[in-house]
């Protein structure tokens, strides 16, 4: 079965008609207070099978597929596990 959520981030690397700078994806995060956490899509680095690794003041961060909740680009959720939303 394809993953909407690894298509997408797969595609914002390589993709060059997408703005990365636009894209904002959210994330479950233990080290915040909120216990939310957010990236740009100017921060991804690659995509692996279970995951994405992003780019946080120098050093690599893994966040796996199950922690992203939501992703929007221009500020339009393409992806939701709230909402059901996959585009």
């Amino acid at each position: 079965m394809q993953n909407p959520m690894r298509n997408y981030l797969n595609r914002l690397l390589w993709d060059k008609t997408l703005d990365k700078s636009s894209v904002v994806v959210k994330f479950i995060s233990r080290s915040a207070v909120s216990d939310e956490g957010s990236f740009l899509g100017t921060q991804v680095l690659r995509v692996t099978r279970d995951g994405v690794v992003i780019s946080v003041e120098g050093f690599e961060k893994f966040i796996p597929f199950t922690r992203i909740t939501e992703i929007e680009e221009n500020g339009r959720v393409v992806f939701s596990k709230k909402l059901g939303v996959y585009f």
